[in-house]
């Protein structure tokens, strides 16, 4: 079987954008497909919406989540 690796030149690669950020958390925006990511440090994407301040809510939301796991 042939493996076929494809270089992409890292001047064509667009980064995506931090929308916002908070402790623990942040809102980036994908330059490809103009969503916004939710995005929770050491665990990465929960989400994609279509509204940054969505895309906040599922961030906040999940933090909830796991303070109240935690605390029971």
């Amino acid at each position: 079987m042939n493996k076929r690796t494809v270089k992409v030149k890292p001047s064509l690669v667009k980064a995506n954008l931090i929308v916002s950020q908070g402790d623990g958390w942040r809102v980036e925006f994908d330059r490809a497909s103009r969503d916004y990511l939710a995005m929770i440090n050491s665990v990465g994407c929960i989400g994609i919406t279509e509204t940054p301040s969505a895309a906040q809510t599922l961030c906040q939301e999940y933090t909830v989540r796991q303070l109240s796991a935690a605390a029971t």
